[in-house]
């Protein structure tokens, strides 16, 4: 995987400027799906990606592969204690800019620029302005969504009652969706004011969307009273019954 974007890279660095933009769009799809790469392998991306952007060549697909490249080694950045962690943050804060510069209407490009200033600041009003610029432009995109919606679940009390809606409606969907695994973990980081809240956003919701939530919620430690679910073991018995 790692030779892969190694690959990537050199190719962005022989092509003609007009042609450029195709190795980092053919980055993004392998970073949303959270593809591991080595941490050498994204810095000589990274770096090929600063001569890219002072090209200023719009281009939306690689102007966002180069802003999640920029995400990912950040977050790495954060996580370790990094000390160059600000400087990440910087750049990802440069690479977001470049992207709305090109497509000003892209929610993960206003939440990146709101990701940088609530890790630098805390939840300023600033942080708070892009987030609900996020949810502006992009209120109903999925793989945004994956990325922003347990972020914005820890200022539910800070933002507007719109965008607190826009908020809970975003988690819903995650479970209309079927995406548990994603789901339970936020609700298993989440405090118990949080908690309570996005447990009361899903009633209304049809219990057969919820059957199989319990379980996954078992698997991280949980154990919640879910609005309209009752213990069923059928859904037990169902996963044990053998196929014919």
């Amino acid at each position: 995987m790692t030779v892969g974007l190694l690959a990537l890279g050199a190719a962005a660095a022989s092509l003609p400027e007009t042609l450029r933009a195709s190795p980092f769009a053919a980055l993004s799809p392998r970073l949303m799906m959270k593809e591991p790469f080595r941490e050498e392998a994204l810095r000589d991306f990274a770096d090929r990606a600063d001569t890219f952007q002072a090209d200023r060549w719009c281009s939306v697909a690689a102007l966002q592969g180069a802003a999640l490249l920029r995400a990912v080694s950040a977050e790495r950045a954060l996580s370790a204690g990094a000390a160059d962690a600000d400087a990440g943050l910087e750049a990802l804060k440069r690479s977001a800019s470049s992207l709305l510069g090109c497509s000003p209407t892209l929610g993960f490009a206003w939440f990146a620029l709101y990701w940088v200033e609530v890790n630098r600041f805390g939840p300023t009003e600033r942080a708070l302005s892009y987030l609900e610029m996020s949810y502006s432009t992009a209120p109903r995109e999925a793989w945004t969504a994956l990325m922003r919606n347990e972020a914005a679940t820890r200022v539910l009390a800070l933002v507007s009652s719109q965008v607190r809606a826009e908020i809970l409606e975003e988690w819903r969907d995650l479970l209309k969706a079927g995406l548990f695994d994603h789901a339970s973990r936020v609700l298993a980081r989440a405090d118990v004011a949080r908690r309570e809240t996005l447990v009361a956003a899903l009633t209304g919701l049809d219990p057969d969307t919820l059957k199989w939530f319990p379980s996954y919620l078992g698997r991280v430690g949980l154990e919640l009273e879910l609005p309209g679910i009752r213990d069923d073991p059928s859904a037990e018995r169902d996963r044990a019954r053998r196929f014919r």
